[in-house]
């Protein structure tokens, strides 16, 4: 690739890349068309995918590029160079030789993602890939985080000889084009062979960060097809062959084309591209990971997700604004947890005619206030409680009319950096829920939160409604929601007797039907 008469290499890593969306499977004729196309056009590497050891889950063949694989790849793209890229996280200098042995004949360099403060590692596991006759390069992470951390270029000093290529890679998206040139030189300052750059687009200067660095003299860039690639995406490789093709003839753009349409559709099915959440991953030096983590659960308000990936942010002081949660005075409770599934909707009369057949007093507590309005007509004596997280509360403003006097809010401290809104007509009847340290990683579930109300109320049977769970072709962040709630019942599981009275789809819980009570 030409650029300002300087030869610019261009590694195209949309298989690699993309497979974070796809999970590394993709249609053979996709990928055929995909490899003619970048056999004609001025890239000069094409990285194939991740070679991996076994895992414990699936991911396809472009995860683990079987030598058929790459034998394949090579014959629909004689012209070009192929790249492999091992996650260093998963070999040691033991496991990493039989997943290089005998590639040289279909691949040309091998690429090691690394943290910045594992470069000596993967220095020694460079070394070994050059005596299997490959190409060599290490892609360190995390770019804007390098001023944290000056001390991992040292590791770089004097290993050209078999390290042919360091890439410098924007993991969060954060680095502005004024950045570029002194980062590096920073990789200058220890190393004297060629330096590369693979940005990503989270604040959508992937493009602007690209020029900069051919400006301040880099040797290569890293680009996929339509920006494909982990969150936020990648540097467009369309994108930047349109640029070069001023300089470039050689820029077949009809070629390019045509396999840009089938990656779009493939756009149009998994959306990458940037949004809120990765633009404020972006702009605060966050991993779009746990952006994503916190932002699809839809409990906080984005300020307090940003605190809290930001552990130098002074934490919120929640001491001394509720009161301790009142402990229950009847010992003979049925206490029903209520979900936000679309069952309670569908067989509220069955659940309000169960309530009112009780003899013993009845607590329903309910994991959001979601369904609250649907309970409107439930006899005084009935107890309601309600889980507050984050801004639920914004959610219980809508429906205030359904809120009783007698009804508790039940808030809690687990987590002072994430803020708790509570409507103001509200704040006499919130409460804490007292002695909660539990360490459990998904402590601020709202099922989790439930139960441990339940058992400070002196329940042990619980009867659950509203927790239906997904199907299998759910989007992702009901699909994350879904295990985790399947990881809070399997926790509780043995400690107390839960069942399910509407149909679910959680295992490890009873089922029963609520007709069958009715029935009797």
């Amino acid at each position: 690739m030409l650029i300002n008469n300087k030869h610019i290499t261009l590694l195209d890593c949309t298989l690699r890349d993309g497979g974070y969306y796809t999970n590394w499977d993709f249609p053979l004729a996709l990928v055929e068309k995909y490899l003619n196309a970048v056999n004609t056009l001025p890239i000069d590497y094409v990285e194939l995918g991740y070679r991996s050891l076994d895992t414990s889950v699936y991911h396809g063949e472009y995860n683990y590029l079987p030598r058929y694989v790459l034998q394949r790849s090579r014959q629909l793209c004689p012209n070009k160079k192929t790249a492999i890229m091992i996650n260093l996280k998963e070999v040691d200098e033991n496991s990493v030789v039989p997943l290089l042995s005998n590639l040289s004949q279909y691949v040309n360099l091998v690429r090691f993602a690394t943290k910045p403060d594992e470069t000596s590692k993967a220095v020694k596991i460079a070394r070994i890939a050059k005596q299997q006759g490959l190409e060599t390069a290490i892609n360190i992470m995390y770019m804007s985080t390098w001023v944290e951390n000056p001390e991992f270029a040292k590791h770089l000093k004097g290993t050209e000889q078999y390290v042919d290529n360091i890439m410098m890679v924007d993991s969060y998206g954060s680095v502005y084009p004024d950045q570029i040139a002194d980062c590096i030189c920073k990789i200058r300052e220890q190393y004297k062979g060629k330096i590369g750059f693979h940005g990503h687009n989270n604040i959508e200067l992937a493009f602007a960060n690209s020029l900069a660095a051919i400006n301040a003299g880099i040797d290569g860039i890293d680009a996929t097809m339509t920006g494909m690639g982990r969150g936020a995406g990648n540097l467009r490789t369309e994108l930047l062959l349109t640029y070069c093709a001023k300089y470039d003839q050689s820029v077949s753009l009809n070629q390019l084309m045509e396999t840009i349409e089938d990656f779009e559709l493939l756009r149009q099915k998994y959306c990458w591209g940037t949004n809120l959440p990765y633009m404020i991953s972006g702009c605060n030096s966050l991993p779009q990971k746990d952006i994503m983590e916190w932002i699809t659960k839809k409990r906080y308000s984005t300020s307090s997700i940003v605190r809290r990936l930001q552990s130098h942010i002074k934490p919120i002081n929640h001491d001394n604004i509720y009161h301790d949660l009142p402990s229950a005075n009847d010992t003979e409770h049925i206490t029903m947890l209520i979900g936000g599934g679309e069952s309670v909707g569908m067989h509220i009369k069955a659940i309000l005619e169960l309530i009112a057949n009780q003899t013993k007093k009845v607590q329903l507590i309910f994991s959001s206030s979601k369904h609250l309005h649907l309970f409107d007509s439930v006899d005084n004596s009935v107890s309601r409680y309600i889980y507050m997280i984050g801004i639920e509360g914004k959610r219980l403003e809508t429906q205030l009319a359904s809120l009783r006097s007698s009804d508790i809010l039940v808030v809690s401290r687990q987590d002072p950096d994430m803020d708790i809104y509570i409507p103001s007509t509200a704040t006499n009847q919130t409460y804490s829920l007292p002695g909660q340290n539990d360490d459990y990683s998904l402590s601020d579930s709202p099922l989790f939160a439930s139960v441990k109300i339940a058992e400070y109320l002196g329940a042990d049977s619980l009867l659950l409604l509203g927790y239906d769970g997904y199907d299998a072709d759910i989007q992702s962040d009901k699909f994350n929601m879904m295990e985790e709630t399947q990881s809070v019942i399997d926790y509780f599981s043995g400690k107390h007797q839960m069942c399910s009275l509407l149909p679910t789809k959680y295992h490890n819980l009873k089922e029963k039907s609520i007709y069958s009570l009715l029935a009797l």
